[in-house]
């Protein structure tokens, strides 16, 4: 391993500065650049028309990052002395005597000139020599509770990449004046209005601007819309979502050499060695602002790859079109008639696909507005991955289980996360079918009491428990589930469990933690194929801890000698493990609460 990382490392020493070298004629050094040299940019401001405005270097900040040199210049022309510098010129090519001195990418928030950061093209130009290296495919280390972990995300929100205290400031503009790279203009359309304010705020976290656009078209006019257009000064996009919602980041190609683009000038979202779609984009218009201006533009024709997004800004070639996750939503909704289908394709990176698979989802429940105050939401949804592996899930929700909207796919991209970042293999995500359902009416039913039928119950028998639901606006009711007795359960009194899914899952790692921390990736198909569904009513035995965790490998029900030589004491690795005999009961409500009792487990006369 250590052998690998000194290689990537020699390699980028050697080669980055040898690739530059091949280009030392097209850009200015920053030893070479002094104060009051002037030239001209490039940018678009309306449709594909290249112009050009003019500039000053007004300074040269030595080390501002890390090695790094940024040079200071005063933007004029094309009226950016109104607007400012505007968001989505990121990239936009400077030139000193026809030479390239580099991107605008950097500003001042509420600056009352356009003054601009700009990054050295020869610092881009460093890029290139990283995406000839080969990928690192050194293993991940394994997280620890990774499926802990995994089920604690499934009633939460899908995870965020790339979101940091210094991205947050970008957000927000609080903390001292500082240079702020220029955010990326992330055009969404297609998306549902509720949808779009709720994931604003996760892209403005990973430093982008979210503002919603047109869609994706193409215009048999529009010569430029072909992967010849891509040229210096011309708007670039970099695609996460196509069909029929579209999400873009914009920025401006600051130079090509053959079918290699550098752009941006600044990270897009930092993700370091990535496959994105680049596309053609064309700008609509420009929109000014006090706060700060910004291009809103439209992404027409996937033309290639992006490969490389670092801190100097990102790099891709045309040709070759990455793969994309097909994402298919059907929805039935109560309040409108008919059902409506609903296809996309998410970037296929580890780093975002659980988030837009999630995006995906949410946008075809809201594309017909809110769902009525009152509801049950229902879901089934099938994952394919590229090992033919297949991951069914289903599960359902009440407006009354306050429950938060936003969580309610949770599980499904969580599972997402899981499968892209396993640390056991790799492993790709081919496609996500989704049947989704929204009925009338409240399906809440809460747990009001239990009450078991049969006094005790003989091995190899059932006990009957009667579960007494209170629902929601509805008269009570009672159901009665049938709890099987295994045939060797020693005779004696045990706790049973009756309860809601929440419960279930509880109960079952607190007795057997370690059996919900896969050791190979099958271990983790297997418990990602366990389902807990809210409208299951779960009775689950609670077995004594006759079993033992010898690191890492579970040995069950171990003879009481055994048990008592092998018991952890002090800090001993092993753990004693317990289990518990599950069974449950669907039901037509999202089950809410939970009760115990006691089972005594005799024999028959």
């Amino acid at each position: 391993m250590k052998q690998f990382f000194l290689l990537t490392t020699l390699l980028f020493v050697v080669c980055g500065p040898s690739v530059a070298g091949e280009h030392a004629d097209r850009f200015w050094k920053a030893d070479d650049v002094h104060v009051g040299m002037n030239g001209t940019g490039r940018t678009v401001l309306k449709g594909n028309e290249i112009e050009e405005f003019q500039f000053e270097v007004i300074g040269v900040l030595k080390n501002v990052f890390p090695k790094q040199d940024i040079f200071l210049v005063r933007l004029s022309g094309l009226g950016l002395e109104e607007t400012g510098v505007i968001q989505g010129m990121s990239g936009s090519p400077l030139y000193i005597d026809g030479k390239l001195l580099g991107a605008v990418a950097y500003a001042w928030m509420f600056s009352k000139e356009p003054i601009a950061g700009v990054t050295p093209a020869e610092y881009m130009y460093h890029l290139i020599a990283e995406a000839a290296e080969p990928k690192d495919g050194a293993a991940r280390p394994k997280p620890q509770g990774l499926w802990n972990l995994q089920k604690k995300a499934s009633r939460s929100q899908p995870r965020m990449a790339s979101a940091d205290l210094w991205h947050a400031a970008q957000r927000t503009g609080k903390g001292p004046p500082t240079l702020r790279h220029l955010r990326a203009p992330l055009v969404i359309s297609g998306c549902p209005q509720t949808v779009f304010g709720h994931y604003s705020q996760r892209f403005e976290q990973m430093g982008m601007l979210p503002v919603q656009g047109g869609g994706a078209g193409l215009d048999p006019r529009d010569n430029d819309a072909e992967a010849g257009g891509l040229v210096p000064g011309a708007p670039v996009a970099v695609s996460f979502m196509e069909g029929d919602m579209t999400i873009a980041g914009i920025g401006t190609v600051t130079d090509r050499v053959g079918d290699e683009i550098i752009a941006f000038g600044h990270p897009m979202m930092e993700l370091g060695r990535v496959e994105l779609p680049m596309a053609t984009a064309r700008v609509d218009a420009v929109i000014p602002s006090l706060l700060s201006s910004f291009k809103l533009s439209t992404a027409r024709k996937t033309v290639g790859t992006l490969l490389v997004d670092r801190s100097e800004g990102v790099y891709g070639r045309t040709g070759k079109l990455p793969s994309m996750v097909p994402v298919s939503v059907k929805v039935n909704r109560g309040d409108f008639p008919g059902e409506a289908d609903y296809n996309y394709r998410v970037a296929d990176t580890r780093h975002l696909t659980p988030l837009l698979v999630d995006i995906g989802l949410f946008s075809s429940l809201y594309m017909k507005g809110r769902p009525p105050l009152e509801y049950t939401l229902y879901y089934k949804v099938k994952i394919v991955t590229d090992k033919d592996d297949v991951i069914q899930l289903r599960d359902m929700a009440s407006s009354a289980s306050r429950m938060s909207m936003w969580g309610f796919f949770g599980a499904v991209t969580s599972t997402v996360d899981t499968l892209m970042n396993n640390p056991f293999e790799p492993a790709r995500i081919t496609r996500v079918e989704a049947e989704v359902e929204i009925k009338l009416g409240d399906r809440a039913a809460v747990i009001d009491s239990v009450r078991l039928l049969n006094v005790k119950a003989a091995p190899g028998k059932s006990a009957r428990v009667n579960v007494r639901l209170r629902r929601y606006r509805q008269a009570s009711t009672t159901v009665t589930i049938e709890v099987p007795i295994p045939a060797d359960l020693p005779e004696g009194v045990y706790d049973l469990l009756i309860g809601d899914a929440r419960a279930a899952e509880q109960a079952a790692r607190n007795a057997a933690p370690s059996e919900f921390d896969p050791e190979n990736y099958n271990e983790m198909l297997k418990l990602l194929r366990m389902q807990y569904p809210n409208d299951e009513i779960y009775a689950l035995i609670l077995l004594p801890q006759t079993g033992l965790n010898v690191r890492g490998t579970p040995l069950k029900n171990l003879p009481s000698s055994y048990l008592s030589m092998l018991t952890p004491v002090g800090r001993s690795k092993n753990e004693l493990i317990g289990a518990v005999q599950k069974t449950s009961l669907k039901t037509e409500y999202q089950i809410i609460g939970s009760q115990n009792l006691q089972l005594l487990v005799e024999k028959e006369d």
